[in-house]
């Protein structure tokens, strides 16, 4: 049971502390910049309780990409 909660705990760290990290050679507005383009639009946006839970990509006709945490 330890070893668990040491997993659960280190993983919890690892994303806490690297999620989202630009690198130190590129201008963050450089980020910013290729977000805004219209090929990274996103085109639908799911509210949970009247919040905005998540967004979604449209990659085919038939088919939008998400996280799964949206949807749980």
């Amino acid at each position: 049971m330890k070893s668990i909660f040491r997993y659960g705990l280190l993983s919890a760290t690892f994303i806490t502390f690297f999620c989202g990290i630009y690198r130190h050679d590129v201008d963050k507005q450089a980020y910013r910049n290729l977000a805004m383009q219209p090929q990274f639009d996103c085109v639908g946006q799911v509210f949970k309780n009247g919040k905005s839970h998540g967004t979604a990509e449209l990659i085919n006709k038939r088919y939008v990409l998400s996280a799964a945490h949206v949807f749980i």
